[in-house]
């Protein structure tokens, strides 16, 4: 019975740890799952991909980014795979952008 108890506590203390990292829209969205685990498979499923070509890793990547001016700039080698998710996202940044613009609105939805 306390082995029980010790998982229905760490459980519990498990699942508010992952829902208290959350923004508070999904907090809301999430906190209603039952343990830790049926929480963090759903997280994982909705966030973690395996897909290379995924825009949600490279915008995770892109917001990762940082420019450092005490570096020399050197030549970076990029892999195919890379370069066609980057030629794609440019590719529907420009379709959007363009959309906006043709319903009277600047960047950023902005008139």
């Amino acid at each position: 019975m306390a082995a029980v108890d010790a998982w229905k506590h760490s459980d519990f203390l498990c699942k508010n740890y992952i829902l208290n990292g959350l923004d508070n829209a999904l907090y809301n969205v999430y906190s209603p799952m039952l343990n830790a685990k049926a929480l963090w498979e759903s997280l994982e499923k909705k966030y973690k991909t395996k897909d290379a070509c995924s825009k949600k890793f490279v915008v995770g990547k892109f917001l990762d980014f940082k420019i450092v001016d005490s570096k020399t700039h050197k030549r970076k080698e990029i892999k195919l795979e890379d370069l066609i998710v980057r030629l794609r996202i440019e590719e529907d940044n420009r379709q959007f952008e363009k959309k906006l613009s043709s319903r009277g609105q600047g960047k950023c939805g902005r008139a």
